[in-house]
């Protein structure tokens, strides 16, 4: 196996080039220490995502400030941010639910708010702590409640039908049934691991062929921040890889190819996180309509039923990578759907 998978060096090097064209084109340059600052605390995908909230902020200062309409964000001046008071990052807030920009609206809802707030809580908080400013309004905001959703899982007879689907292609129009009986068994491969392991979407894209190892049984993972586990693969999700790597995958890149990608779409490039998106709201669409199923929904299915077999939480942690075992009690963790069903039934308030 690879110490240096070159497909996850090459993603971060693209993403860093993202950051300094999203820094120096739209950012003002004081902008630029309070990225560096965070580069060995954060990963470049959340810093990615500061930049871009940072940048909408900037916007918001140039389009409603008068005194800064004429300017292009990078060049809005320090002094239009060091004496903002909590007013003026309120009515921020209240931009945010619905603008205007480049000619498209724009709205947040309560989560979107929460993060937007988070990015810049985090950039005020750097120039304060460097005494770039006086005082630090943004620490007296208070995020939107949060609202508690129910975990969205597929339960055992929506997992059968799913995969049933994708090995059959019963799912698919005659149209379609054409295009994807070239990939059935790739198709089938992928949400079998998901739904077996957990693994994120982003962690079954940067997948190569050479991180399974069918005489161990074993299979080996880059996780969020570029931390490598080493997961076990049940015989049956071993027999779906290889049958797929064997038919598919082999039938798509021919013998001579170098291409090391695990899972491959029928133009033999690296099967990509989007890809896999909408390939699953497609089929979550004919299978379950009253479902919004994503592939992180195979996680959840995957997390919450070894949660409930197993009953150890901790446990269900190290499988999912978490490194905070709160992450794992929030999101995968729900209360038994029959007790309640049984709670109701038992429950009556008498007409007297």
């Amino acid at each position: 196996m690879d110490t240096k998978p070159a497909y996850h060096l090459e993603k971060n090097r693209r993403y860093n080039e993202k950051l300094k064209e999203i820094i120096k084109d739209t950012l003002p340059p004081y902008c630029r220490d309070y990225f560096i600052a965070l580069e060995n605390r954060t990963q470049i995908r959340t810093r990615i995502a500061y930049a871009y909230d940072l940048q909408l902020f900037f916007y918001y200062i140039q389009s409603e400030n008068p005194l800064y309409s004429e300017y292009q964000t990078k060049d809005i001046p320090f002094e239009a941010i060091e004496n903002l008071d909590r007013k003026d990052f309120e009515e921020y807030m209240h931009f945010l639910r619905s603008y205007e920009k480049d000619g498209r609206y724009g709205s947040n809802g309560d989560a979107a708010l929460s993060r937007r707030l988070s990015s810049l809580r985090s950039f005020f908080t750097y120039l304060y702590d460097t005494e770039a400013i006086s005082s630090n309004p943004v620490t007296k905001l208070h995020p939107p409640k949060k609202k508690e959703h129910p975990i969205t899982v597929l339960e055992d007879d929506e997992v059968v039908s799913l995969l049933n689907a994708l090995k059959t292609g019963d799912i698919w129009n005659e149209h379609e049934r054409a295009y994807h009986s070239k990939t059935n068994r790739r198709d089938y491969a992928l949400f079998y691991l998901l739904l077996n392991t957990g693994i994120r979407v982003s962690e079954a894209e940067g997948l190569n062929l050479d991180d399974i190892d069918f005489n161990h049984n074993e299979i080996r993972i880059i996780r969020k921040g570029g931390r490598y586990d080493i997961l076990g693969l049940s015989e049956s999700v071993k027999e779906a890889l290889e049958e797929y790597i064997n038919s598919d995958r082999s039938a798509i890149l021919g013998e001579s190819s170098s291409e090391k990608a695990l899972f491959v779409s029928s133009r033999g490039k690296r099967l990509a996180v989007r890809t896999i998106q909408a390939m699953t709201e497609k089929i979550g669409k004919r299978l379950f309509p009253m479902k919004h199923i994503t592939p992180h929904k195979m996680r959840s299915t995957f997390g919450t039923a070894f949660q409930e077999r197993e009953g150890d939480i901790f446990l269900t942690a190290s499988m999912l990578g978490h490194s905070d075992v709160n992450t794992t009690k929030k999101h995968y963790v729900r209360q038994d759907r029959q007790k309640v069903k049984e709670a109701f039934e038992k429950f009556k308030i008498d007409e007297t």
